[in-house]
Order: structure tokens, then C-alpha cells, then sequence
């Protein structure tokens, strides 16, 4: 029969194994995991066999570090000779620093598809819009009143 001291032996080696599996973490080539600490970034863990301290560490955030390719959305811009152009394109990037692409960044992808930029680029299209259309009107009222 199993006794008392039996049973309090196997749940002492399961939670010892337990404790193991959990400690041993396995990260894969062209990754980096974060690892927190109470929800507070502490290291970063590399491709291959890593510890981590159980129950108390946990994986935060886990960074593809490979080269990427995404596609930037289709805009019309304006050259410098007043030609409008439609440009579109894909982006090459890769993270070197997980931590801060995993913490200073809210959302990694759309923040490289639309860039600092592209707001640079929008708001210089507006501009030069609204000055095209000031043009325009300036000019449709300068003609109305006068014979040609």
C-alpha cells in the first residue's frame, strides 16, 4: 500500500521537476526573449539554453531579430518639378536591441509602415493643397470681373 510518506515523497519530486522545466527555457535562432521580473524588464535571453529563476521570472516579450520585409502602402507625392507621382515600396528592417523595440514601442510594425515620415509627408501634401487651392480661387476670382 502507498502511505502517507510515499504519496508526500512523489509530490516533492514532481514539483521538483516542475520547478526544472519551468526554469529551463529554450530560445530559437533569430529571436530574443525578454524576460520580467515582477512585470519589470530585468535581461534578455539569447538563442540556446537559458535559466531563469521559476515562479518569479516570467517571458515577456519574445523579438523576432531576423531581417524583415513589409510593404509600405501605395501615396501619391508631388516631385519637385510639380509632377505627381503614385510610389510604392517594401521596407527591409531588423531589431538589434529587443528591449527597447519590445518597451519603447507600443506597436513595432505599424510604427516602421507609417514612420516619422509619413506624417511629414502628409502634412507637406495637405500644405501644398490647400496653396493649390488658394492659387485657384485667387485666380477664378481675379477673372470673373474682367473682360478677356
Amino acid at each position: 500500500m502507498i502511505g502517507g510518506y510515499d504519496i508526500f515523497v512523489l509530490i516533492v519530486v514532481f514539483l521538483a521537476i516542475l520547478t526544472v522545466f519551468l526554469g529551463v527555457k529554450t530560445v530559437p535562432q533569430g529571436y530574443n526573449w525578454t524576460v520580467e521580473r515582477f512585470g519589470r524588464y530585468t535581461r534578455m535571453l539569447r538563442p540556446g539554453l537559458n535559466l531563469v529563476v521559476p515562479f518569479i521570472d516570467r517571458i515577456g516579450r519574445k523579438m523576432n531579430v531576423m531581417e524583415q520585409v513589409i510593404d509600405v502602402p501605395q501615396q501619391e507625392v508631388i516631385t519637385k518639378d510639380n509632377a505627381s507621382v503614385t510610389v510604392d515600396g517594401i521596407a527591409f528592417f531588423q531589431v538589434f536591441d529587443a528591449a527597447k523595440a519590445s518597451y519603447e514601442i507600443s506597436s513595432l510594425e505599424p510604427a516602421i509602415r507609417h514612420g516619422p515620415g509619413s506624417d511629414a509627408v502628409a502634412s507637406r501634401r495637405n500644405q501644398r493643397t490647400s496653396v493649390a487651392r488658394r492659387r485657384c480661387r485667387g485666380i477664378a476670382l481675379g477673372h470673373q470681373g474682367q473682360p478677356h
